[in-house]
């Protein structure tokens, strides 16, 4: 018998407790949680400006440099002409020296 009032109390101190945590439950769902995101809302904007920004000027430096490189030349005109006609002028004496 002192088992079962044992067990009778547990139990009921068990349903205390539930119902304890049932009427914190229904408090919470009753309050309403905000949360102020704009702070982070303007983070995000001052974030996405310093992108945009920055891929401006990405762009910026990418068409000078396309510019540079189409501009850019190894060698001069005059200077690749010379060579060729070089080449062409010992080809004519190399083959005028082995035909005779």
């Amino acid at each position: 018998m002192a088992k079962v009032e044992e067990l009778m109390t547990l139990m009921i101190e068990e349903i205390n407790r539930y119902e304890q945590l049932v009427k914190k439950m229904e408090k919470l769902q009753q309050q309403k949680i905000e949360i102020d995101v704009s702070k982070l809302e303007a983070f995000l904007k001052t974030h996405e400006d310093q992108m945009e920004q920055n891929r401006k000027n990405l762009e910026k430096f990418h068409r000078k440099m396309e510019n540079l490189m189409e501009d850019a030349k190894i060698y001069p005109k005059w200077a690749v002409i010379v060579f060729i006609i070089s080449i062409i002028i010992n080809c004519a004496l190399v083959s005028y020296l082995l035909i005779f």
